[in-house]
């Protein structure tokens, strides 16, 4: 999927560990927020979503303004 745009308030600690729980490596997932915050796209899979839906909707929750496959 891709991620880009935050909202002001955005839990970048939350980003980071959801990224993380997605098995992604604490540089890589760091990097990635960084990434998201400025204004970048990033392409990830995040394999603890059953759907695009349920993905959206956390992203959504911590502050990622885009989310799409």
């Amino acid at each position: 999927m891709t991620l880009q745009g935050w909202r002001p308030g955005l839990n970048k600690v939350g980003l980071t560990k959801l990224l993380r729980d997605g098995g992604i490596g604490l540089h890589a997932a760091t990097e990635f927020t960084g990434q998201i915050l400025r204004g970048e796209e990033v392409r990830v899979h995040l394999g603890q979503f059953a759907t695009l839906q349920m993905a959206r909707a956390a992203l959504n929750q911590i502050g990622v303004v885009t989310v799409r496959s």
